[in-house]
């Protein structure tokens, strides 16, 4: 799981021990919902409204390690940068509001991880994998892994 950028020693733990069995949980929006990152809604006979601050419900610690992760794995992710920024520019929302869409992202990617037993891979934003380069330990230079 650490392999996810953003996700490291301190968080990876977080997640794996507040998860616990992953496949309790019936969907993401599920898994969303535990975790406390779902906008809130206020309803009463004749108003509606959505959009409010999220839920806050389950673990605070997995939303501080959510927002943690997200808070650094959105620049060298390629899809979360999208998500982030799509928030930010074309829906005008301000950062924590934004953070928590990445958040939201973030945890479905989390329980996917952790259902399907396999190793985070990072792709770009029409979904190919990008290959991450490595450094050649006899000279230094960079190769690219895969081909």
């Amino acid at each position: 799981m650490s392999r996810k950028p953003g996700v490291g020693d301190h968080t990876a733990p977080i997640f794996l021990v507040t998860v616990g069995d992953p496949a309790r949980f019936r969907s993401q929006s599920s898994f969303a919902n535990y975790c406390g990152i779902v906008p809130g809604a206020n309803q009463s006979s004749d108003m509606e409204a959505k959009g409010l601050r999220i839920t806050k419900a389950g673990p605070a610690i997995m939303r501080w390690a959510l927002f943690q992760a997200g808070a650094i794995g959105r620049a060298p992710d390629p899809q979360f940068a999208c998500v982030y920024y799509r928030e930010m520019v074309h829906n005008g929302k301000n950062h924590m509001q934004t953070m928590g869409a990445v958040m939201s992202h973030l945890s479905a990617r989390i329980l996917a991880v952790l259902l399907e037993d396999k190793p985070y891979k990072l792709r770009d934003i029409d979904g190919w994998q990008i290959r991450q380069p490595r450094r050649s330990p006899k000279n230094n230079l960079v190769e690219v892994s895969g081909t």
